[in-house]
């Protein structure tokens, strides 16, 4: 069986450099128990996650989901995207790919959400190409190879609309390896060639290395084992430059698998056991019974009965082993998520009952504002009647005023009118009494008469 590596760009942190991992480990809790900045402690919880993720995916998922429920807490939306994407990479790496897919969707969602609204449009198509490379890997952990092809060639359109070299590389390879199990191997081949040359251009060696080894098992599966053997040695030498030794366990089983299915046993034999002795020393359980496997066939065709029911043991024993540690892994894995569920019961009846106080607060507040607004309402419609009444009041004043002068004037007019009568009344009187004779005169004039 032959399997094609997929590469894996997982959110905003597949480019960090590798480094002393608990130092850095402590490092990020001892920032966290200096800052108070809520936003700051999300960012350091999801760096965490990303951190442990690889050895304690456990660990990972229970960080992503205390960095999550804080995230939402303060409404910090990138955060909360962010730990949906950490905790969709903790549920692969715990093997549960529908998990895994949930969580990415409502990553996915919340970008495409917020990149209506981002000015730097260039840095959510980054986030969306990884979320959706993610739901590529889920679905292809599925084993749903139309569901993988439809999310790798979606990533890889954000991909070129930035020009992100890198993160297009990895596309070309994955889309390789689903058209590989779909049974196209001139498509394959096409892509892994693409990410080839791509990974050469910017000088990853890590990623070169898993092209070649894809490629050589396109060229085994043609039959074409010379060719195969050129590509996994040129694997194998560049995995030994950059010390990945789990990679040079496997290119050294693939040159072993091409030298036995040529019938070139001696070879094949002294890659498999190459090949287990590095596995066993990492604890590559798969390689070991992958190689003792390929060791018991041999020994079994040459009819060497005792050495081969050996490695037939061994290859049994680490089959068992992984096995058991899957069965293990998922014991396990149910105990961390019934204690997991019962701690979030019981926060979320600790959270109900917080909420229920906050609730009645917040209706006795409503409440009192309602006093306050109604009491300013009934002061508001009073001071306006007694304005109203004001200007009423003054208009009136006014129109009194007006009226008073009125009659000021008119009897100003009158005594006016009435002083000149008078004053002609006079004048006719005085001229009357120089016309008629007084009294003396006439008194005298009677007095002749008689």
């Amino acid at each position: 069986m032959h399997i094609f590596l997929i590469l894996l760009l997982t959110g905003s942190f597949s480019g960090l450099k590798a480094q002393n991992t608990q130092v850095y480990i402590d490092s990020i809790k001892n920032q966290l128990t200096l800052t108070d900045d809520d936003v700051r402690r999300v960012d350091l919880l999801i760096l965490l996650s990303h951190r442990v993720v690889n050895h304690n995916p456990d660990s990972a998922l229970d960080i992503a989901r205390e960095a999550h429920e804080l995230a939402k807490k303060i409404s910090y939306k990138h955060g909360i995207a962010e730990t949906y994407s950490r905790m969709g990479i903790a549920f692969q790496k715990k093997g549960d790919h529908s998990s895994s897919a949930a969580n990415h969707f409502k990553a996915l969602g919340m970008l495409e959400e917020m990149i209506l609204q981002a000015k730097n449009k260039a840095e959510f198509y980054k986030r969306i190409g990884a979320e959706m490379n993610s739901l590529g890997i889920a679905y292809e952990n599925m084993h749903d190879q139309d569901g993988a092809l439809k999310w790798y060639t979606k990533s890889l359109e954000y991909d070129i609309k930035i020009n992100d070299k890198s993160a297009m590389a990895g596309k070309y390879n994955n889309l390789g390896a689903i058209y590989m199990n779909k049974g196209n191997i001139a498509k394959g081949k096409e892509y892994f060639y693409k990410s080839l040359e791509m990974n050469k251009e910017i000088g990853h060696e890590s990623w070169v290395a898993i092209n070649l080894g894809n490629l050589g098992n396109v060229f085994e599966i043609e039959g074409n084992f010379e060719e195969a053997i050129k590509y996994y040695e040129d694997g194998l030498a560049i995995s030994k430059k950059v010390n990945d030794v789990s990679m040079v366990a496997i290119w050294l089983g693939n040159i072993g698998s091409s030298y036995d299915r040529m019938k070139n046993y001696k070879k094949a034999e002294y890659y498999y056991r190459e090949s287990e002795k590095i596995s066993a020393e990492i604890g590559d359980l798969i390689g070991v019974e992958l190689e003792n496997k390929g060791l018991y066939k041999i020994y079994k065709r040459d009819r060497k009965f005792k050495e081969a029911l050996e490695f037939y043991e061994k290859s049994a024993s680490a089959k068992d082993s992984i096995f058991n540690a899957e069965k293990y892994e998922q014991f396990t894995r149910s105990e961390v998520t019934h204690e997991f569920e019962k701690k979030q019961a019981e926060q979320k009846a600790e959270q109900d009952k917080k909420d229920a106080l906050a609730e009645a607060n917040k209706q006795k507040q409503k409440l009192v504002l309602m006093f306050i607004v109604g009491g300013l309402i009934i002061v508001f419609i009073g001071a306006i009647f007694i304005l109203r009444s004001l200007r009423i009041t003054r208009k009136q004043k006014e129109l009194i005023e007006a009226k008073n002068k009125e009659m000021e004037r008119q009897k100003l007019i009158i005594e006016g009118q009435h002083k000149d009568i008078l004053d002609s009344i006079y004048y006719a009187r005085r001229i009357q009494q120089s016309l008629l004779p007084t009294e003396k005169y006439i008194v005298k004039q009677l007095g002749k008469s008689r």
